[in-house]
């Protein structure tokens, strides 16, 4: 399992920040502690030399782990025999609807409402 590609993106609106990622796979509970560990380091909560010791391989150390519910997937780039067939039901108006009630939502969760 390899991680090419991990970048904490500019906040879309006030509470939503993306993030960007380029895997071949993930384990279970990886994507919520890569991202624990980013929310923490962005907040100054933990220092970014940090980073560097938590993504080596030479010491296995605990990451804080992004809290339940307070994350989706947006997007995915499938494998090309079925990638054509998902991207247009994806990019729909009924698509960005609904990413624009979940993202309220998780605002919402976050800010204790």
């Amino acid at each position: 399992r390899h991680v090419y590609k991990f970048r904490a993106g500019d906040e879309q609106r006030p509470g939503v920040r993306s993030l960007s990622l380029a895997v071949d796979a993930l384990l279970a509970g990886q994507l919520e502690a890569m991202v624990g560990l980013t929310v923490a380091v962005l907040r100054g909560l933990l220092p970014e030399s940090y980073l560097d010791s938590a993504l080596g391989d030479e010491t296995l150390l605990r990451v804080p782990s992004i809290p339940e519910g307070m994350m989706f997937w947006s997007g995915c780039i499938y494998p090309k025999q079925f990638h054509y067939r998902l991207q247009p039901l994806m990019e729909g108006a009924a698509s960005s609807a609904w990413l624009q009630t979940v993202e309220e939502e998780l605002v919402a969760r976050a800010r204790g409402g």
